[in-house]
């Protein structure tokens, strides 16, 4: 198994239609560091899905991979991105600014939040 990212599937369970997704990438197997990532339909944004899903993740991260840092990016304009990250208690710890190119060519300021298996412990 190469174990190159870890994905799962977005589903609403009434209609099973297909929302979303989020992925656990490794980012470096020796230190246990992970990156989350995910992504949800427009008409899909504020109903849990993301949260449940990175939730999902990062219990798995640490508890079965002994992760000892999960970090997420985000644009600092995606506010329910950065949401996500904050209420699940990663913490913002840069600001990248004018970082990188969006998809129309425009700069882009990036968030860096991170968890540490000692912060989920003192939100327990």
């Amino acid at each position: 198994m190469l174990r190159e990212d870890f994905s799962v599937g977005l589903w609403d369970c009434a209609t099973h239609r297909y929302v979303g997704c989020s992925n656990l990438q490794p980012q470096n197997w020796e230190a246990g560091t992970f990156e989350i990532g995910y992504w949800v339909r427009a008409s899909a944004t504020g109903q849990g899905y993301v949260t449940e899903a990175v939730k999902l993740l990062v219990d798995y991260a640490f508890t079965h991979l002994h992760a000892n840092r999960i970090k997420i990016r985000c644009d600092e304009r995606n506010e329910r991105s950065a949401a996500v990250a904050r209420r699940l208690g990663f913490m913002q710890e840069g600001r990248l600014r004018n970082h990188m190119l969006t998809h129309l060519g425009e700069l882009r300021t990036t968030l860096i939040f991170s968890l540490m298996p000692e912060d989920r412990v003192m939100l327990s």
